[in-house]
């Protein structure tokens, strides 16, 4: 990931891979222990992280409590 970030168990990634590798990634982390799954959501654009959305703003990030 081009950015990682983590508050306690929960995890923020950023990438600018493809949505392929994206999903190699994603089986691949989930592959380590068979009775630990992680959960994703991918989205192009904004995501909830804990309380705040983030967003791609100006070639940055944007902030928003929710």
């Amino acid at each position: 990931p081009d950015l990682y970030k983590r508050y306690i168990d929960d995890c923020v990634t950023a990438t600018s891979s493809s949505r392929k590798e994206l999903n190699l990634f994603i089986n691949s982390v989930n592959s380590f222990l068979p009775a630990l799954k992680y959960t994703w959501e991918n989205s192009e654009n904004s995501l909830a992280f804990l309380d705040i959305k983030l967003s791609i703003k100006d070639n940055g990030l944007s902030t928003r409590v929710h």
